[in-house]
């Protein structure tokens, strides 16, 4: 905390507080009393007779009315605002949105953010298969050089194939 400064600028005389009230109240009973005997207030004559005249005169005075621009700014607002939304919705993209109009990436990440909980039967179920070809499965087209290949390093029964089913069609 910080100490009281040395210097005081105000001063009360010793046993000031003692005896005030004492010294105060024959101070006012005295025959000299201090307080003014007149106040310093005087009201002109005939003043309060002749103030209904005055308060109803017209004032000489040229009266400037204020305009309220407010409903101006309301306006243009309001303007401006209806030309924001005519322009957004016409430049909307009106195109629909088709089958082809989609990439397989589109589709994927669809799949991917949305969980749909539908197994992949239920999925397969609702694919035309009759406009299916197994290009549009297959990244690469078939190659008979390289399914014969596969099927010589993986398969070690052909009786599974059913091959015998197909040669005499």
């Amino acid at each position: 905390m910080k100490e009281q400064s040395k210097y005081k600028p105000f001063k009360i005389p010793e046993n000031y507080f003692d005896n005030f009230n004492d010294k105060l109240q024959n101070r006012l009973n005295a025959k000299k009393s201090i307080l003014p005997k007149n106040n310093g207030f005087i009201v002109p004559k005939n003043y309060f007779e002749t103030i209904d005249s005055r308060s109803l005169e017209a004032p000489k005075t040229r009266i400037v009315k204020l305009r309220f621009y407010k409903a101006y700014y309301f306006a243009a607002a309001s303007v401006a605002a209806i030309f924001l939304i005519f322009f957004m919705i016409k430049t909307r993209n009106t195109s629909k949105v088709t089958w082809n109009n989609l990439t397989h990436n589109d589709i994927y990440i669809y799949f991917e953010n949305n969980e749909i909980n539908l197994s992949t039967y239920e999925i397969v179920e609702v694919l035309p298969i009759d406009e299916l070809h197994m290009t549009d499965i297959l990244d690469d087209p078939l190659d008979a050089v390289k399914v014969g290949n596969y099927l010589n390093e993986n398969l070690t029964d052909f009786e599974i194939l059913n091959l015998e089913d197909y040669e005499k069609n």
